[in-house]
């Protein structure tokens, strides 16, 4: 069974496509959420809607993690081309989070 939280991002993801196309629409449009966050910043929401907030006060800085290369502090896609051309709206980080659990549970999973 395909979830339904995959089938809302990718349905995002096609219908940009298909707007795009109907609309004539050329170049890179970046579709997804459009929050921008650091990462300790997505661990706290992922957190507060898993109910685990007891890990963040275990979280490591980002300094102390040995990385292969380094990472920027915040991360994310700058959604504005696709809302304004194509009219779309993506889901917030919290809120994909929310559907993601709704789903987990409907499915008997934690």
């Amino acid at each position: 069974m395909t979830s339904l939280a995959i089938r809302r991002f990718v349905g995002d993801l096609a219908m940009a496509m298909i707007k795009a196309f109907e609309l004539n629409r050329e170049g890179i449009f970046h579709v997804g959420g459009g929050d921008q966050l650091s990462r300790y910043d997505f661990a706290i929401q992922a957190a507060e809607v898993f109910d685990l907030r007891r890990l963040i006060d275990q979280a490591d800085q980002t300094s102390d993690l040995i990385q292969a290369s380094p990472r920027p502090m915040v991360s994310g896609f700058i959604t504005l081309k696709a809302e304004t051309q194509l009219g779309m709206h993506f889901l917030t980080v919290k809120e994909g989070l929310t559907l993601l659990k709704h789903e987990l549970q409907s499915n008997g999973r934690n």
